[in-house]
């Protein structure tokens, strides 16, 4: 009777964070189309950079376990990145904090054995339960790329002002991504949609400048590199789409308006990508067997569903997408399995 009553207000607490999503997801295409200025640029030169030093701390157990995983997360950190993409890292890590809790944060966000979170405006990595590398790398880089600016929180490719947030899907999965990939771990099921995403985008944009946008919180330099291809409406459509994906996909009961709405951003996302990705090919002047095979490749990418209660497989519309493709290379196709539903 108590796990009924436990799984009834699970599912009452769901329903009611899908409304207020849905209702903030309007509430902030309303306030982007009028606001001109959503995208903050900011000075980088107003962090002065400081000789990196970490032996003034102090010797207890728990700062010697934070010295430790400091110095193993910088001496990565430092090969990857240079001494700009650096400086907001030198800043933060002169206040920055690590709090363990040890008990398993099975009750927060149906996690098994582990949890981390970053709080932007504390400076201060929360660990629950087993520390792990990737997850404490994760919280890391974005202690790495955040930086309060008057009254706006900006981290690597998500900003809020005055509670609108804007970028938060992009911006995990970027993380997830850059993770995995300073780690040389595997491509894993953390973020997955987000960082399947973040991976495609970074093929339109290239590596080196994906990468400086997100450690000098430039979403601004990231949305103007991109007006080459896209219209402004379009890459914010495209920005909030994810943000509204990311926190609806992986909830399998949604009402039929909610999951049309689902349907219809992963196919906007989708379509967004093939077509800065197609454009960028064709002026590259790549032989068609070459795209052939490109193009597969990027398929791979974006290869992800959303997966009902009955665990039905749901994709975006190919036909769609090959009409983009077509419009630049012609008889190049992508297809679904046999066992994957196509909407729209």
């Amino acid at each position: 009777m108590q796990e009924c009553d436990f799984m009834e207000q699970k599912n009452r607490f769901k329903n009611l964070i899908i409304s207020v999503l849905v209702d903030n997801f309007v509430a902030r295409k309303f306030i982007l189309k009028r606001n001109k200025n959503y995208l903050i640029p900011f000075d980088l030169n107003e962090i002065k950079k400081f000789s990196y030093e970490i032996q003034n701390i102090t010797k207890s157990d728990e700062a010697i376990k934070r010295k430790k995983y400091i110095e193993w997360f910088y001496n990565i950190l430092s090969k990857k990145c240079t001494d700009e993409e650096l400086k907001i890292f030198n800043q933060n890590i002169k206040t920055f904090k690590t709090i363990q809790y040890k008990k398993s944060p099975k009750s927060l966000f149906d996690a098994k054995e582990y949890l981390g979170i970053y709080d932007i405006k504390k400076n201060i990595m929360f660990i629950y339960g087993k520390y792990k590398h990737a997850t404490i790398f994760h919280e890391m880089l974005h202690m790495s790329s955040t930086k309060l600016f008057s009254s706006n929180e900006l981290s690597g490719f998500s900003q809020t002002s005055n509670n609108i947030a804007i970028g938060n899907g992009l911006n995990e999965g970027y993380t997830e991504l850059l993770t995995q990939r300073f780690l040389n771990l595997e491509f894993g099921e953390a973020y997955e949609f987000e960082k399947s995403v973040a991976l495609a985008l970074e093929k339109i944009v290239g590596y080196e400048q994906m990468k400086k946008y997100y450690f000098t919180c430039d979403l601004y330099g990231l949305s103007k590199n991109l007006l080459k291809i896209y219209r402004k409406e379009d890459i914010e459509k495209f920005i909030t789409a994810i943000d509204f994906v990311s926190a609806l996909k992986y909830i399998k009961i949604l009402d039929p308006d909610t999951l049309k709405l689902l349907l219809s951003n992963i196919n906007y996302i989708v379509c967004f990508l093939y077509y800065g990705y197609c454009k960028k090919l064709k002026s590259e002047n790549y032989l068609e067997e070459e795209i052939i095979n490109i193009i597969n490749e990027y398929s791979e990418i974006l290869n992800f569903y959303y997966e009902d209660v009955n665990e039905n497989l749901i994709c975006y519309n190919t036909s769609k997408v090959n009409k983009i493709i077509s419009k630049y290379f012609n008889d190049i196709k992508i297809n679904n399995e046999e066992n994957i539903k196509v909407i729209f």
